[in-house]
């Protein structure tokens, strides 16, 4: 399910008619949780018009509280081996506003215009890193894909797969 986003409209859906408790449905997602999800997923290494040059775009987080989130771009420019010949530490600036869920860039990057849309992407989906996607329902849905190993059909195997059961001592 590595590339696979499910809302939870349909999350909620596969796990009802899978037959299992709404009590597996993950938390709702957080606007932050999103927000540093996508900013994480646009770090990136570029080419550039000179040969053995590249542009590094690592992101920082600035700045957090209970209202807002900034979070810089870093435009590095660096050569094959990694030596940085220039940087800007502002290359974008993005504020997350808390109360209203929106996003706000200062700067004209690129790559903070893609880490806006994947915000709005990933505040309404969750993805397979969802540590409760259990296997049970992968297979419903349309990348998804799960293995099962057969076990003996006796007491003590039954009671190991259902974590209801588990006794640790």
């Amino acid at each position: 399910m590595s590339e696979h986003l499910v809302s939870r409209e349909e999350l909620h859906n596969k796990l009802v008619n899978s037959g299992l408790d709404e009590g597996w449905m993950p938390n709702e997602i957080r606007s932050s949780d999103a927000f540093r999800r996508a900013t994480k997923s646009i770090q990136t290494r570029k080419a550039t018009a000179q040969s053995n040059i590249f542009e590094n775009y690592p992101v920082r987080e600035v700045y957090s509280d209970k209202v807002m989130i900034q979070r810089n771009i870093v435009c590095e420019v660096v050569d094959q081996k990694g030596k940085r010949l220039d940087d800007d530490g502002q290359a974008a600036i993005m504020i997350l506003d808390k109360t209203t869920d929106t996003v706000n860039i200062k700067g004209s990057s690129k790559v903070a215009q893609e880490a806006k849309k994947l915000f709005h992407i990933y505040k309404n989906h969750y993805s397979a890193q969802t540590d409760q996607l259990t296997k049970y329902f992968m297979n419903s849905l349309e990348k998804g894909e799960s293995l099962k190993v057969p076990l003996v059909n006796s007491q003590d195997n039954r009671q190991m797969v259902n974590p209801l059961k588990w006794h640790f001592k």
